[in-house]
């Protein structure tokens, strides 16, 4: 006898419990094993004739439908499986924009001219962690959102401003990241001529 309780739909944030009772006959049971498609969630060597399980996993950065294996097997290698269907949902991505009472497009601007981008960033579902700023591949700013305390849909607004003196093209990153490292990204290019 096999028998598996679990949710069939979890958030990519929970962590996922899945209930398994195995039960043999006359032969005691050896192995159980539970698996996707990508890992093993649990894989456990034992002698006896009964079983409770629980096996808890976090399915963190995977989402859709995932199709678990169980697999019971006692000790003259005689099995039973059974196989559980799980849906995760998704972690939005947090929210970043610039507003228009900064340089909120591409542009071109004289050498030496200062200039400001507005930036506002809103919490999603998940706690914020970071704003970064970078001009052609190199941090010039960040900004750690720890001691915030924000509701979801909270506004934080930064005002960033620079000034260039050497003509060419300059590319700025805007990279906001949650607690699980989802992140929204804008990138404006400047032109200094």
């Amino acid at each position: 006898m096999l028998d598996v309780i679990a949710p069939d739909t979890i958030h990519e944030t929970e962590v996922f419990e899945m209930h398994i009772t195995a039960m043999s006959g006359t032969s005691k049971l050896s192995n159980v094993r539970v698996s996707s498609d990508t890992d093993v969630l649990i894989d456990s060597y034992l002698i006896q004739t009964q079983i409770t399980l629980v096996c808890n996993h976090s399915f963190l950065h995977n989402t859709g439908n995932k199709q678990l294996t169980i697999q019971v097997r006692d000790i003259e290698d005689l099995k039973a499986h059974a196989t559980h269907s799980v849906f995760i949902t998704a972690i939005r991505n947090p929210f970043l924009f610039l507003a228009r009472d900064g340089v909120f497009a591409d542009s071109v601007i004289a050498p030496a001219t200062p200039f400001n981008f507005a930036i506002s960033s809103v919490k999603t579902e998940q706690n914020l962690d970071s704003l970064l700023i970078y001009r052609n591949k190199t941090r010039v700013y960040s900004y750690d959102f720890q001691e915030q305390e924000l509701a979801v849909g909270d506004t934080l607004s930064f005002m960033y401003s620079d000034e260039i003196h050497e003509k060419g093209m300059y590319i700025y990153e805007f990279v906001l990241c949650d607690i699980y490292q989802k992140r929204h990204t804008l990138a404006r290019k400047i032109t200094v001529q």
